[in-house]
């Protein structure tokens, strides 16, 4: 009388309930194939199954998804940490590396008696605070076409961290002795920005 099939994954032993169609080994219920929905495969073992190139791009997939959201945490661009200075800030404020100005310009208007009459004139106010700039990152802007469908565009846009602020990124451009806030709000390159803040501050003034 013939033994009943072992599981041989891992030489796990426990009392198979299956075959691998791909590499022949027994398998039991704990390493048999299983999808993102509980669906079990009959004839997959659980090993094979995570070779498969679907198990393997979802993989690459939630690895990415991981690394994306510890870079944004990196720069608090998660609702649960703005109330503490990025970790990003207090890297670049520990290096020793010197910021530079930045500007923002806020505009108003205002109904104002003159020779002529009430006209409306703008009025135009600049402020300035000091940041680091970490390089060119991909910035996206959204905007519509003529038919009102929906479009976006990707650039390269000068990027920078502000001090004291305690949260995210902003993207500038070159403006009088510094640099001015451009108010672009969708942000796309966390990863390569966290690299570079670390590969700033890595060789720096206080590094020894």
């Amino acid at each position: 009388m013939s033994q009943p099939a072992v599981c041989e994954v891992n030489e796990c032993g426990v009392l198979a309930v299956g075959r691998c169609g791909t590499c022949r080994r027994p398998f039991c219920s704990t390493h048999q194939a299983r999808d993102g929905s509980w669906k079990q495969y009959v004839d997959l073992c659980a090993p094979c199954f995570a070779k498969t190139p679907e198990q393997v791009a979802r993989a690459e997939s939630d690895a990415w998804r991981k690394r994306e959201y510890a870079a944004k945490h990196f720069f608090n661009e998660d609702p649960g940490f703005h109330a503490e200075p990025s970790l990003a800030h207090e890297a670049l404020l520990a290096s020793g590396l010197k910021p530079v100005s930045i500007y923002s310009v806020s505009i108003s208007q205002e109904y104002r008696l003159g020779l002529f009459g009430r006209r409306w004139v703008q009025n135009e106010e600049v402020t300035r605070c000091e940041g680091w700039v970490i390089g060119e990152f991909d910035w996206r802007d959204d905007g519509h076409d003529r038919d009102g469908n929906a479009i976006y565009h990707v650039s390269k846009v000068l990027t920078v961290v502000l001090h004291p602020a305690a949260r995210g990124v902003l993207s500038v451009t070159r403006y009088k002795d510094g640099y001015l806030i451009t108010k672009k709000h969708d942000f796309k390159d966390y990863l390569s920005a966290e690299v570079a803040v670390k590969e700033m501050t890595r060789f720096t003034p206080n590094s020894g």
